[in-house]
């Protein structure tokens, strides 16, 4: 499936980066010595001491991303914002994939905030943190996997270039499997070239080929313009907001996931007739009517309430359903934070101050597996959100608020519907929900 759309570098300019908003200051922009700086760098590194004319010499790709990271964090330093804009560093991510990445994959460098950026060279990439990727090359065509000559086709076929095409679409499917976004902005470096690409659910809008080291004030005004875009305008979902260590919704996630004795129930109970062990996934359930919200997308029906709703008297304690296989699966286990401080920031003012909210004539009891599953969800190093959804309720519209951790489902394809599906928290009520999301 063709993803690619190529355009001139004044065209994205022009139409594909995000204006700055006229509430924000006016964009700053580079002093005339720190483009002068960039170029004298990026030129000793490419030409050498040669005089002209001037023959690129043949650059590791090492030593090209130490270099470019160096002139993009001087550039970055170098702006004029005002004192409460935030601050964004560049760093290397080449060596070590993160702990909780299945993919494994090692971008060679990202864009963070100043407070988020690993802090040393040998670090792996914090894919929940990460604002821009970069990915560096050596000046060979072949690693270029976009062709600017061709009239009909931007993706070029052969194999190293489909490899490294391949390449870049997991870094951006990590970045939106971690984070919930709307769009993504990378930089691709081929040798002494450059090309920025918007990334989203659809495919990639792509600049055309830029010589940065005779010209670096493009590749420099690119990053600079990215920094001083808001959250939003730099692809972030402003309908998810990331669950930080000692948050009230972090502690709730916690405590939710703890067994409970008088709540939690089997199929039916063992050492009956025709018990059913619980099967690996939830059985599917009819879905209750879609909210859809951008990009977080449909919720379906929960299924019980946990701690802070009492039981009714006389309850039952088990449900029955037709016979299925049953899985082997053993039940996961894993060991949650505990001493958690409290945030210095915590905007979990929908989070309920005492017990969750009652349903009448629902039964508070919970399958067994569904809270394991949420258990499983809560992964060291995987990030948590809180999302809201918004759905029609009558003539009004109506936000609900949830709490997910890691996807119990994905689609394999960064391209396309992208859903994804999880074991969540409806925060008014407490119970435990299978929420959709989808493009």
């Amino acid at each position: 499936m063709r993803t690619t759309v190529l355009v001139k570098w004044k065209d994205f300019q022009s139409d594909i980066l995000p204006a700055i908003p006229v509430k924000q200051p006016p964009l700053a922009t580079l002093p005339n010595k720190v483009v002068s700086d960039a170029k004298g760098t990026l030129s000793k590194l490419f030409y050498g001491d040669q005089s002209n004319p001037k023959k690129l010499l043949n650059v590791k790709e090492d030593d090209i991303a130490d270099t470019v990271v160096d002139v993009i964090n001087a550039a970055m330093s170098a702006l004029e914002l005002p004192k409460e804009h935030l601050r964004y560093k560049a760093a290397l991510s080449r060596y070590k994939a993160n702990p909780s990445d299945e993919m494994r994959s090692k971008v060679d460098a990202a864009i963070y905030e100043e407070d988020d950026a690993p802090t040393n060279d040998n670090q792996w990439p914090d894919w929940t943190n990460c604002r821009f990727y970069i990915e560096l090359k050596r000046g060979d065509v072949k690693y270029d996997l976009w062709d600017d000559c061709s009239l009909k086709v931007a993706e070029n076929e052969s194999h190293t270039r489909a490899n490294v095409r391949a390449q870049l679409i997991a870094y951006t499917k990590n970045v939106f499997l971690y984070q919930h976004r709307t769009a993504l902005f990378s930089l691709l470096i081929i040798g002494n070239s450059f090309r920025a690409a918007r990334w989203d659910r659809s495919g990639a809008i792509v600049s055309k080929k830029v010589n940065y080291v005779d010209e670096p004030q493009s590749l420099l005004d690119f990053i600079c313009h990215l920094v001083q875009l808001e959250p939003t305008l730099q692809g972030l979902d402003p309908t998810a907001d990331l669950i930080e260590l000692g948050m009230k919704a972090f502690r709730v996630m916690n405590e939710l996931a703890e067994p409970n004795s008088e709540l939690d129930m089997e199929y039916m109970e063992p050492g009956t007739e025709n018990y059913i062990p619980p099967p690996a996934h939830p059985p599917p359930t009819e879905s209750a009517p879609d909210g859809v919200s951008e990009p977080s997308g449909s919720v379906a029906a929960g299924t019980a309430p946990q701690q802070g709703v009492t039981p009714p008297a006389g309850a039952p304690k088990t449900r029955t359903r037709g016979k299925q296989p049953a899985s082997a699966k053993p039940h996961v286990t894993q060991d949650l934070p505990t001493g958690i401080q409290d945030a210095k920031e915590d905007p979990d003012d929908d989070l309920p101050t005492g017990k969750f909210e009652s349903v009448d004539g629902e039964d508070p009891h919970v399958f067994r597996y569904v809270r394991e599953k949420f258990r499983e969800s809560l992964v060291p190093g995987w990030p948590r959100y809180k999302l809201r959804i918004k759905v029609r309720v009558g003539n009004k519209d109506k936000v609900r608020v949830f709490l997910v951790a890691k996807p119990l489902f994905e689609a394999p394809s960064m391209f396309g519907r992208a859903t994804r599906g999880y074991v969540a928290i409806d925060v008014r009520t407490g119970r435990f929900v299978f929420l959709k999301d989808s493009w």
